[in-house]
C-alpha cells in the first residue's frame, strides 16, 4: 500500500529524448530583428502621446495652485464636506488651505471652522 492508498496509479514518466547523431545541427542563436511598429502601436505603448494632441493651440498655461479658480474650488470642496457631515475633514482641509494661503480672505460661513 502506498502513501496515496491502494487505488493510486503512478503516472508514466516521459522518456528521455533519443540521441540521434544524424539529427540536424542545432540552430545558432542570432539576434532577433528589430520589431516594426506602426503608429497605432506606438500610441498604445506611450499613453502620453495622445495627450500631446489634446493640448490647446494657445500658450496659456494651466491653472496653478495659486490661481483664484483653484482656491475657489478648494473652498467649495470644504463646503461639500460640511454638507455630507464630515466636519473633521472639512476643518482639516480648511486649516491646510489657510496654512498655504494665509492672506486669503475666508468666507464668513467657513471662518467659524478655524476657531
Amino acid at each position: 500500500m502506498t502513501a496515496f492508498g491502494s487505488d493510486a496509479v503512478a503516472a508514466p514518466r516521459p522518456s528521455a529524448a533519443p540521441t540521434d547523431s544524424t539529427a540536424a545541427p542545432a540552430v545558432v542563436d542570432a539576434p532577433a530583428p528589430a520589431p516594426v511598429r506602426s503608429e497605432a502601436v506606438a500610441r498604445r505603448a506611450i499613453p502620453a502621446f495622445d495627450a500631446l494632441e489634446d493640448l490647446p493651440d494657445h500658450d496659456e498655461p494651466p491653472a496653478t495652485a495659486d490661481s483664484p479658480q483653484v482656491r475657489a474650488a478648494w473652498l467649495e470642496r470644504v463646503r461639500e464636506l460640511l454638507d455630507t457631515g464630515d466636519i473633521v475633514a472639512a476643518r482639516a482641509s480648511l486649516a491646510e488651505f489657510h496654512r498655504r494661503h494665509p492672506d486669503a480672505d475666508l468666507p464668513p460661513d467657513l471662518r467659524a471652522l478655524l476657531d
